[in-house]
């Protein structure tokens, strides 16, 4: 482990970007089911959070990195924490979101599980990672960052997700998938949501 990046670093602590595919998935989500409250994990300064505050809902964000949360938008509550770790009770939010941050995480399926702990029963997850042809390739402009070199950054992304593994990991889990959608704008991504409980409703 002691070779994996610092994400409490300052160097970490940039503004993560909502691109134009996020925020029609977001916009998709809110427009089908009823968010009232939602859990954006691993959201750095707050983007996605404050997104969806301006619509209604009653947002929280959390992070690892101390630096990105003084930025936490005024209509955000904001907590340092650890995804696979997170200070809230079951079944707490109706919305869950992880953009982009599952990659970066060793033992991701034990984050996945506690999202889901954290998600009410009826709600939904909402994930996003990148389509990597070559796992570490989006990771090297964050390894000039933290390391000075573009060399590190499969230590920055530890795992090369696909859909196909969402769908492994949860067979066995309260999570059904509600979809899977991959984009190549602006980045290559794939959006994943997941429902919590009866899949036999949205």
């Amino acid at each position: 482990m002691d070779n994996l990046p610092d994400y409490q670093v300052e160097e970490y602590g940039y503004a993560r970007r909502l691109d134009s595919r996020q925020k029609r998935f977001m916009s998709e989500i809110l427009e089908a089911h009823d968010i009232q409250t939602a859990l954006d994990v691993g959201g750095s300064r707050g983007v996605l959070s404050e997104y969806l505050a301006e619509h209604g809902v009653q947002a929280f964000l959390t992070d690892i990195n101390p630096h990105a949360l003084r930025e936490t938008p005024e209509n955000v509550f904001g907590v340092q924490a650890d995804v696979s770790n997170l200070p809230f009770r079951d079944n707490a939010f109706d919305l869950v979101t992880c953009m982009h941050v599952l990659e970066h995480i060793q033992d991701w399926q034990t984050a996945l599980a506690e999202l889901e702990r954290v998600t009410a029963e009826g709600g939904h997850i909402a994930l996003a990672y990148p389509w990597e042809p070559i796992r570490g390739l989006f990771a090297t402009v964050a390894s000039k960052r933290m390391y000075g070199n573009i060399f590190h950054a499969r230590k920055i992304h530890v795992h090369n997700l696909r859909a196909k593994h969402i769908d492994e990991t949860i067979d066995s889990s309260g999570l059904s998938v509600v979809s899977h959608q991959f984009s190549f704008f602006d980045m290559p991504q794939t959006f994943t949501l997941l429902r919590k409980g009866d899949s036999t409703s949205n």
